[in-house]
């Protein structure tokens, strides 16, 4: 006899309701387990990796560059919705700026207390290139790019950084490859500087 599939449906959505812990548990198991089984593939063959992802890049820039066009028109309303109802009524955010304000403050120094290691980045960055300290070669991969980064492991020492390509810091961050020893930048100049040593910066 053939299976009644509203029946069965039916039936799967009272499995699910009952057993629906046991079933997200197992499903965040299953995808921990394929991506450490796709990051130790990735480990054993960076290099592979590496060469392929740069062959397609080169293949397809042109396809990547009309990408990149089209998300930015779809996601451009998006991105601008703040100004959005300023263009219509002009005198809106002055009013609800007055009605709203301990709100408003309260928003921005959580926003700022949330975001302060974008600042650090920021002020990394104004130090390496203030004192010339960016390398031209990767310290895991050792190949010369015009893009190396610098990528800190330790916040809480914020002027020890690793500089990597663009290719290894996506490895870093994504399939948490080991980083080699960092390097102090106020050990490689001279003179002393002003450095930010906690997150108020």
């Amino acid at each position: 006899m053939a299976r009644d599939p509203v029946k069965h449906a039916a039936n799967q959505r009272v499995y699910y309701a009952r057993h629906r812990e046991e079933i997200l548990a197992k499903m965040k198991e299953d995808k921990e387990h394929t991506n450490e089984v796709h990051r130790k593939r990735r480990e054993k063959n960076i290099e592979k990796v590496r060469a392929k992802d740069r062959e397609w890049y080169a293949n397809h820039k042109e396809q990547k560059a009309a990408y990149d066009k089209i998300y930015r028109e779809r996601t451009k309303e998006k991105r601008h919705y703040m100004n959005k109802w300023k263009q219509i009524d002009p005198k809106y955010a002055e009013e609800y700026y007055k009605n709203n304000k301990d709100k408003i403050i309260e928003h921005n120094k959580k926003h700022r207390d949330d975001m302060w290691y974008k600042r650090l980045h920021w002020h990394t960055q104004r130090f390496i290139k203030k004192n010339g300290l960016r390398p031209n070669k990767c310290s895991i991969c050792w190949k010369e790019s015009k893009r190396i980064i610098a990528h800190h492991p330790n916040y809480d020492k914020r002027n020890e950084v690793v500089f990597v390509c663009q290719w290894c810091h996506h490895d870093i961050h994504l399939w948490y490859i080991e980083c080699p020893e960092p390097i102090d930048l106020l050990s490689k100049i001279n003179k002393d500087e002003e450095w930010h040593s906690d997150k108020s910066i």
